[in-house]
C-alpha cells in the first residue's frame, strides 16, 4: 500500500501502510431494541442513543439523557468501554456523527441505530475516529446512505469501509497524539467561543434596564443616576427604504450598495462597518443614483429587519463607518436616523439586547413569517444613560466582546483547516 503525503520524518521509507475494513480491526455491534416502556426519565442504566452522539462528542442533558428501567442480565454485551467508538446511524448528519466513549459513558446500554467499534487499544480507536471523521468517510456514507425521510447507513455499509492505518505502533502513536492536540485545541477554542458567547449574552441583559426598572443592575465605576426612558420617535426619524430583491443586486459592482433585510438577519454583526462587511451592489446605474438622492445612509443610522421567520425579526445593525460610499435601505428594512448624539455603537448594542427585543414580541404578526411595523415601532421606548461616557463605555466594553469572539472564530476556522488539510495528506 502506498505511502501518504506527508509522513512524519523518522517513518519515511519504513514499511507501508495498511489498507483494511472496519471489520477487520475492530469487534463491531449494534444495539439493542429496548422496548418504550421500559425507557425512564431517571434511572441507573444510562442508554447510549443517537440523540448523544455528536461530531467528535456525547453529549449529555436532562432532556436528552434516557435510561433503562428493567432487568440487565442478559445485556451484558450492550454495556459500553472507555474508548469504544459510537456512530449514530440515521438522522440528518447521518456518518458526521461519531465519539468515542469516556469515563462518563462507561457501562452505559446501546441502543439500536447506534453501533459500537471496539478495537485492542485506544490509540487505534483514535485513528478511526479520525478516520470516520474525514472527507472519505463522508463521501462514502453519501453514497450509501438511503435517501428516504430519515437517512440512514447499515451495519454493512460500515463494516465494508476501508481504513488505512501504518503497520508500525509507533507511528500509530505518533499520528493519533498529532491529531489529540489537534482536537484538543480545536475544543479549547470551541470553549473559549461559548464561554465569551455566554458572558455577553448574560451582559445584554445585566447591562441594560429590564422592564420597570430605571437602571441597569450592572454598570461602570463612577455612573449612578437613573437614565432615561423615552418613546421611539423623541429618538428617531424613519428614513426611506426600497423594495429590490436579491435578483436586483450584484456582487462585484455598481455605484451605490443595498442593505438587505436577509443579511441583517444572518451576516452582518451589530455595528456594520463597509471595509469589513460585504454588502451587495444595484445593478441597474441609473436606478442607484436615484436613490441615493433620496435616500442616501450615513454613520450612525439604524436599520431594523422588518421580516424573518421566527423571532429575530426586529434585528438591527447600526453604521459604524461608511467611508464615501453609497449606501441605501432595502427590501424589508426600516431605515432610522437619531434625533440627537448617541455614543457610537450603543444604540446598536441597546436595540438588539432583550431590554428592548423583548418589547417587540407582542408587537410582531403573522405566523410562517414575522413582520414588525413602523407604527408597531413607535409602541416602544428606548432607554439610555444621559452621560455620553456611560454609553461609550458600553458600546466599547460589548465591541470588544465581539472583536474577542471574531478573533477567536477565525482561529477556530484556521485550526479545522488545518485539521482537514492533515486529513487529506497524512492518510493515503
Amino acid at each position: 500500500m502506498a505511502e501518504p503525503k506527508i509522513r512524519f520524518k523518522e517513518f519515511e521509507g519504513l514499511s507501508c501502510w495498511e489498507n483494511k475494513r472496519i471489520e477487520e480491526i475492530c469487534e463491531i455491534l449494534t444495539g439493542f431494541p429496548f422496548e418504550g416502556q421500559t425507557i425512564v426519565n431517571i434511572g441507573r442504566n444510562l442508554l447510549m442513543r443517537g440523540i448523544n452522539i455528536t461530531e467528535g462528542v456525547i453529549r449529555h442533558s436532562e432532556e436528552i439523557d434516557r435510561y433503562f428501567d428493567g432487568d440487565t442480565s442478559s445485556l451484558t454485551k450492550y454495556r459500553l468501554k472507555i474508548n469504544d467508538l459510537v456512530i449514530g446511524m440515521d438522522g440528518s448528519k447521518v456518518g458526521k456523527n461519531s465519539a468515542l466513549v469516556t469515563k462518563k459513558e462507561e457501562n452505559a446500554l446501546l441502543v439500536q441505530r447506534v453501533v459500537r467499534l471496539r478495537t485492542k487499544n485506544a490509540t487505534l480507536s483514535y485513528l478511526i475516529l479520525v478516520s470516520v471523521g474525514s472527507d472519505k468517510f463522508f463521501s462514502y456514507v453519501d453514497g450509501m446512505k438511503t435517501s428516504s425521510a430519515i437517512p440512514h447507513i447499515s451495519l454493512t455499509d460500515i463494516k465494508n469501509f476501508t481504513i488505512n492505518i501504518p503497520q508500525q505502533r509507533e507511528e500509530q502513536n505518533a499520528l493519533a497524539n498529532y491529531f489529540r492536540l489537534l482536537d484538543n485545541l480545536i475544543q479549547s477554542s470551541e470553549k473559549k467561543i461559548a464561554s465569551l458567547r455566554q458572558v455577553k449574552a448574560a451582559s445584554l441583559v445585566s447591562m441594560f434596564p429590564q422592564a420597570g426598572e430605571t437602571k441597569p443592575r450592572v454598570r461602570f465605576k463612577g455612573f449612578q443616576e437613573n437614565w432615561k426612558t423615552v418613546p421611539f420617535d423623541i429618538v428617531f426619524r424613519y428614513l426611506k427604504n426600497n423594495t429590490l430583491s436579491r435578483a436586483d443586486l450584484n456582487e462585484t459592482l455598481g455605484s451605490a450598495r443595498n442593505i438587505h433585510y436577509g443579511d441583517i438577519l444572518i451576516k452582518f454583526g451589530t455595528l456594520l462597518d463597509i471595509r469589513k462587511d460585504d454588502l451587495p451592489y444595484i445593478t441597474n446605474h441609473f436606478l442607484a443614483n436615484q436613490l441615493t438622492n433620496n435616500c442616501k445612509l450615513q454613520k450612525g443610522d439604524i436599520i431594523f429587519a422588518d421580516a424573518a421567520e421566527d423571532s429575530t425579526v426586529g434585528k438591527c445593525t447600526e453604521i459604524a463607518f461608511i467611508g464615501e460610499e453609497k449606501v441605501v435601505a432595502g427590501l424589508h428594512t426600516i431605515p432610522c436616523r437619531t434625533l440627537f448624539e448617541f455614543s457610537e455603537g450603543y444604540l446598536g448594542f441597546y436595540l438588539n439586547s432583550p431590554s428592548y427585543h423583548n418589547q417587540l414580541l407582542s408587537l410582531m404578526q403573522g405566523t410562517k413569517i414575522s413582520s414588525i411595523s413602523k407604527s408597531a415601532l413607535l409602541n416602544t421606548s428606548i432607554s439610555f444613560p444621559s452621560n455620553i461616557a456611560e454609553q461609550r463605555q458600553i458600546a466599547s466594553f460589548f465591541r470588544s466582546l465581539d472583536t474577542q469572539i471574531f478573533l477567536e472564530t477565525q482561529r477556530l476556522d484556521k485550526l479545522k483547516q488545518i485539521k482537514s488539510a492533515c486529513l487529506d495528506k497524512m492518510f493515503v
